[in-house]
């Protein structure tokens, strides 16, 4: 209590609003306090409380990739535990007894921070450098989080799963630059459809793939259906002589089953195989110069 106390009033002292703080005495109670926060939040921790409890690094390494964390103590010099907790996320270790408000001030300053430039590198290691959406890394990461919403809102998924056609003809035919353009290309329709709330990512070469929660089952099909308008407007206006045309392959689970997201990957993947073989041998709807631009190659990808 006394040291709650203390830490508030130096908070106040800095300037810090007495309203934004709270203040809970068991360690369980501090955690659901913060992960309520979504991120938003700072996290004084007291070490005397918190060490003892069972789940304690676990939970100290979870919430440090959310919220900036300070660690407050009673003694007086760092030690090796000290350390210790620095390594799994904790941005700042005070001794209570020896800080200022201005020092603290400071304190909370380089901890956000710090903080930030960690979620900034976090996020650019999740993200494809060509497309800006998520990579393979990425996009199983935050298709995971969102099955658990899933799960627990008892909402269907559904997957889509993406190859662009005629990929191989443009790397070896106009150049590999050319291809990335029609990669890029491929993104920015697909962030036009889907909604912010929706997983997009790019799982390598000329692959994507969409996770999409839904509360109709129906919705799904309706986001198929407004990325296949979506394609016929781009292209109409697309100034380059060969269309972007993608082949989709979908796969559903229902509200209530079991969700299993490799398995929801790997159907959507068998179904985009059986589209793209349908399409294999075929010319493009369309070209400005009427020309033959696409071989009729059965191995053409």
């Amino acid at each position: 209590m006394e040291d709650s106390m203390l830490l508030r009033a130096m908070l106040m002292m800095a300037g810090y609003d007495k309203k934004l703080m709270t203040s809970v005495y068991r360690w369980r109670d501090g955690v659901e306090r913060a992960a309520a926060g979504n991120g938003k939040c700072l996290l004084f921790m007291d070490k005397a409380f918190a060490q003892d409890e069972p789940d304690y690094e676990g939970k100290v390494r979870e919430l440090a990739l959310e919220m900036p964390i300070i660690l407050v103590e009673d003694a007086g010099a760092a030690n090796q535990a000290d350390s210790e907790v620095i390594e799994l996320g904790v941005q700042e270790v005070l001794s209570l007894r020896e800080i200022t408000s201005n020092y603290l001030a400071k304190a909370v300053q380089h901890a956000v921070e710090r903080h930030q430039m960690r979620q900034q590198i976090r996020e650019t290691a999740l993200v494809d450098t060509l497309t800006g959406l998520y990579n393979r890394r990425g996009f199983f990461k935050r298709a995971e989080q969102a099955v658990a919403v899933a799960t627990r809102l008892n909402m269907s998924v559904m997957v889509l799963f993406m190859d662009v056609d005629h990929m191989k003809w443009v790397n070896d035919t106009l150049s590999h630059q050319e291809g990335d353009v029609l990669l890029v290309e491929a993104a920015n329709v697909l962030r036009t459809v889907f909604r912010s709330t929706d997983v997009i990512g790019r799982l390598g070469g000329d692959e994507f793939a969409v996770l999409l929660l839904r509360q109709q089952e129906s919705a799904g099909q309706r986001a198929t259906g407004r990325l296949q308008a979506a394609l016929h407007k781009y292209n109409s206006k697309r100034k380059l002589s060969y269309p972007l045309s993608l082949s989709i392959g979908q796969a559903e689970c229902l509200k209530g089953q079991t969700i299993d997201l490799e398995t929801l990957l790997a159907q959507a993947d068998e179904n985009m195989y059986k589209v793209k073989k349908k399409k294999r041998g075929q010319a493009p709807s369309f070209l400005a110069d009427g020309g033959d631009y696409f071989r009729e190659d059965k191995g053409e990808e």
